[in-house]
Order: C-alpha cells, then sequence, then structure tokens
C-alpha cells in the first residue's frame, strides 16, 4: 500500500497511550495502529482487473485498536466511557482523541484473523472489492510490503506496541475490569 508513514508524534503518543493505560490498571491484550483503507481511484477493463492508477496514493484515517478483555466484561459502552474520563481527566496523552480509539474483544473473529494475518511473511497480493454496481473489482497489493489488509483497515507490523493471542480467565478478567473503573473514577473525585 502507498501510503504516509505513521508520523514519529503518533508513533510516540501512541506508546504513552499503553503505558498510561497500565497505569490505570488496564493491562490490554493488544494496542496497535491501523489506517483506514481508502482505494486509489482507478480504470478498470471489462474483466474486473485495474489497468491503470488515477492517483499518487492511497490514504486514510489512523485508529489506535485496543484489544481488550474488558469489552467483555464491561461491555462497549461502559469501556469507552472510562476511556473518556481518563481522557478528559488527562490521564491519556492529548494527542490521541478517544474518538480515533477502535475497542475490540480479544475473543472477536476480526482479532483471530489479525493474529492469523500478522503472523502471515507473505501478506496479500491482492484486495478485490465490489463497487455499488456489483462489479468486482481487483487491485494488485504489493507483497513486499509488511503491510496487510484486514477487514478495511491496513495494519503494519512496525505499529504494534503490544499484541498476544492470550485470553485472560474470566475471575481476571472481572479483577482487572474493576481495578480499572476504579482507577479512572479515582481521577475525577
Amino acid at each position: 500500500m502507498d501510503s504516509e508513514e505513521l508520523s514519529p508524534a503518533l508513533l510516540k503518543a501512541g506508546q504513552e497511550y499503553l503505558e498510561s493505560l497500565r497505569r490505570l490498571r488496564l493491562n490490554p491484550e493488544g494496542l496497535l495502529w491501523s489506517r483506514v483503507n481508502e482505494l486509489l481511484p482507478v480504470k478498470v477493463n471489462n474483466g474486473g482487473d485495474v489497468t491503470e492508477r488515477l492517483g499518487d496514493h492511497a490514504t486514510g484515517d489512523w485508529h489506535l485498536v485496543l484489544i481488550t478483555s474488558a469489552i467483555d466484561e464491561g461491555g462497549p459502552s461502559a469501556l469507552n466511557q472510562l476511556l473518556f474520563k481518563a481522557y478528559d481527566a488527562s490521564a491519556t496523552p492529548k494527542e490521541i482523541s478517544p474518538f480515533i480509539v477502535e475497542v475490540m474483544s480479544a475473543k472477536s473473529s476480526f482479532v483471530q484473523h489479525l493474529l492469523l494475518a500478522l503472523n502471515n511473511p507473505v501478506g496479500p497480493i491482492a484486495i478485490q472489492f465490489k463497487t455499488p454496481e456489483g462489479q468486482t473489482i481487483t487491485q494488485p497489493a504489493n507483497p513486499s510490503s509488511a503491510q496487510t489488509l484486514i477487514g478495511g483497515l491496513w495494519f503494519d507490523r512496525k505499529w504494534i506496541y503490544h499484541l498476544t493471542g492470550l485470553r485472560e480467565r474470566h475471575a481476571d478478567r472481572k479483577r482487572h475490569w474493576r481495578e480499572f473503573m476504579q482507577s479512572v473514577n479515582a481521577l475525577a473525585s
């Protein structure tokens, strides 16, 4: 994927975000950057193959993907409320708005696909998508790139701060959720 690189400022802010979450007693199973896939405009032949690229590069918004079993315990709404509360209390870096943090369960099928894909050294060789008219388009991907497209998001091994395939036991998950809630709520007091 031809794209802008993750800026050093965002790279540093992501590391600080992980450290601040850990100080707040949330130890995620994963934290990594992703970029929304916005495909290049292209010309397509009758067979659905790309014949010409019409743009310089594809760009998209950056998202910080937070993989945590806390979402299984407290639910996405409660987790997002706590992340906003921590942000408002300046307990997390101002460079990372809670609006760009994508929270996911370690048990989700998306995360399982992510783990498999990031362990695949070859990566995708083409991206297929359908136009609104139903035509299938095949756009070649750069197999030498370390970037991988999964579910409309680009991932790169260089953008990973922490990623495990491990899941917490139920008792640990409950305890960690309670500790995180108490830590964040204490900020507002």
